[in-house]
Parts: structure tokens; sequence; C-alpha cells
């Protein structure tokens, strides 16, 4: 059996997202027993699982390697296949991965913890010249993670991985991966790419209560979740827009009854290149509960006819018209009514979660704009059909 020893604080850096997403993947698989503090696996468990990766999940991971990283060739070297390389896109490295994963022996105890030496921080190996570097594990020094303190803000300190902790971060990205999207800016194109975490909340209650079964379970429900924010971002990245869909989605509340969950909650991540590094742009906390609040405020409000409103706004949120206003708001040809129909929807959420009358009457008025501006000759346009569905 391997150990692995859980010393890295629980926290919502990257870096500890990657890990213990990758630690959850690998107990809900080939866990033997762990808690809070430590996990034991399977002796095989990093040739078994990279074996059993999906390729329909890893070819969809388009995240390019950065100028200076060389795991592509370096971390086959550290299992003795110095002839094995693969591109520097993380897709061919899985797919390398999985092709040589017979040889991936791993020591019989693995630490994931952080120790200080000169200008390095090394995780699991003596020196650096025994670790590896991966610019995405290295988002963190960017968001305030040296301290005056300990007079380190002045200095560039560089992270060094054992092989094993380099694995299981690559394990911690293919379950966390939702998508990536191409956006135009001032700049010219950007890849953003989307990863879903576990809260730290929700990472150590799932290592404190000591149930692989029940870990499985809430994997089972964070995936669903991550497929449903990967449609809506396919149409939009307003967070206004997915926090609304995830909110009223009955599938998830229904996975969450079913698998008797009282809520999940996550962390999204929002990751840009910039030079030969990346950079966290944004993180969105995302909390869904079995119980959702705004089913009592709109009880409340519509007296009865609530079910006719939730109906309404499922409608809404996936009429093709209004996905492809959303969609020209990132294009260079935007729809007239793309700016009311976003404002809409951004008053609709405000009506959801806050119980803001004045928001469900903005949202009415910007839909009666979307119309006007689209209607025909005739007066009929595709938004009026859609408001006409709304209670009063």
């Amino acid at each position: 059996m391997v150990k692995i020893n859980l010393a890295l604080p629980i926290d919502s850096t990257f870096l500890s997202e990657v890990m213990y997403e990758g630690i959850l993947y690998l107990i809900s698989k080939y866990g033997v027993s762990f808690n809070s503090k430590e996990s034991v696996v399977e002796d095989s468990f990093l040739k078994d699982c990279f074996k059993n990766l999906s390729p329909d999940v890893y070819e969809n991971i388009k995240v390019v390697l950065t100028g200076n990283d060389d795991i592509n060739t370096k971390i086959f070297e550290k299992f003795g296949l110095s002839s094995v390389t693969s591109k520097k896109v993380l897709y061919d490295l899985y797919r390398k991965l999985q092709e040589n994963s017979t040889y991936f022996n791993s020591k019989n105890e693995i630490n994931l913890k952080q120790e200080l030496k000169g200008s390095s921080i090394l995780f699991d190996v003596d020196d650096k010249k025994d670790g590896l570097s991966l610019q995405l594990l290295k988002l963190d020094r960017y968001t305030g993670l040296t301290t005056t303190d300990l007079h380190y803000s002045s200095k560039k300190l560089t992270s060094y991985f054992s092989k094993e902790l380099i694995l299981i971060s690559l394990i911690g990205i293919y379950s966390s991966y939702i998508t990536s999207i191409i956006t135009m800016t001032s700049k010219g194109r950007m890849s953003t790419h989307y990863f879903l975490f576990f809260a730290p909340d929700e990472i150590l209650s799932l290592l404190s209560r000591k149930e692989r079964a029940f870990i499985s379970k809430v994997i089972k429900v964070k995936d669903e979740i991550k497929s449903l924010v990967k449609d809506v971002i396919s149409f939009s990245q307003f967070n206004e827009i997915l926090l609304l869909e995830l909110t009223l989605n009955t599938k998830i509340h229904e996975s969450l009854e079913n698998e008797n969950l009282d809520k999940i909650s996550t962390l999204m991540f929002k990751i840009c290149p910039e030079g030969q590094t990346y950079k966290i742009y944004e993180v969105v906390p995302i909390t869904l509960f079995k119980d959702a609040l705004f089913n009592y405020k709109v009880k409340e409000y519509f007296k009865g006819r609530h079910e006719i409103f939730l109906e309404a706004v499922q409608n809404f949120l996936h009429n093709e018209n209004v996905r492809r206003a959303l969609s020209s708001l990132n294009s260079r040809k935007k729809m007239d009514e793309a700016d009311n129909i976003l404002s809409a929807i951004q008053n609709l959420y405000k009506f959801i979660t806050f119980g803001d009358i004045q928001g469900y009457l903005t949202f009415t008025r910007n839909i009666f704009v979307a119309h006007d501006k689209t209607k025909n000759e005739q007066g009929s346009s595709p938004y009026l059909p859609l408001l006409v569905r709304f209670p009063y």
C-alpha cells in the first residue's frame, strides 16, 4: 500500500485545490483508508489510474504548456523512459502517459507538504534537482503566497515536486477541467481555461467522513455541475447567467435529493495565459443547496403560480434566440438587443437571489425593449412569446 501524508493546508489556492482534487479522485477509485491527515491507496494506483483515464475527457484538455515547462519529457525520464516525449499540450501529455502507464510505480510514502530551501519550495523531494516543475502549480505566487513576515515578498521562489505529486496534480486537473474558451480582447485572441474544484470546507468534510462510496457520490454530482457549466459557458461567460442556471436547474437538485446531499460547495477557477506563465483571473464560489432559498421567495411572491414561473425561466434561458444574443456579446457583430437580454438576466438573478421586486420589473422592461428592437412589420418578435409565459 502507498501512504500519502496530507500536510498541505486545505485552502482556496489553486495548488491546494488541484492536489486535493487528485487525492479525492484517487480515493474514490483506489482508496483503502483515509482521513484528513493521510490517505492509503493501492500500490498500483498510478498505473491503474492513468490506464483507465477516458480519452473522451482528456482529449478536450487544450491547456498548452508554457515555454518553461518541460514535464512533457522530464516526467518520462523519471520513470526511465528517456525516449518518450509528448507535445507541449496537456491532452497529448495524457495520451502518452496512458500509453506508458505500466511503468508508473510509486514509492511507499508520499508527503504532500512544502518545505522552504533557499529560493526553492520543495514538495516530496530533498533537492530541486530531484524535482519537477509545472507553471500551472505556480499560479498562487501571483495572488499573495509570500508574506513580509517571512521576507520572501521580494524573492522569486520556484516550486519543485516529486514525480508522484506531479502525476497526482495531473489527475486533479483531469478531474476538475471544464472547458476552454477563445475570446477576442484588445490584445487579440485569448484562451480562458475553466476548472471546478470542491471548496475547502467540502474537501475537509469529505476526508473527515472516511466513506469512499460517499466521495464517489459527491464527485458524480460535481461532474453534473461541470457539464452544466460547460453548456452555459459555450454561449455566455457572465457569472449571473451561470449562477442563475445552476440555481434553477432541476436535474442538479434532483441529484442532490437522490444522493441525500444537503448541499455541495465548489470553486470555479478562470485561468488565462500571460507570457510564459498562467494567471488566475477569477475564482467563483458556487454552492448549491437541496432546499434552495429561491423556492420560498418565488412561492411567496407568486402564491400558487411559482411552478409556472420556474418553467418560464427555464424556457427563457434555454431559448436559442436568447443564447444567440448573449453569444454575440463576445463577437464583432453584437446583436441590437444583446445588452437588453444581458441586463434582463442580471436583474432576474437579483430577483431570484435577493427577492428584489425591482429586479423582476427591470427584467420585463428589458425584454419589452428587446422586442421593440427586433419586431417585424407585423409587430412580432422572438421575445414577446417568451415574456407572456411569465405570471403576473
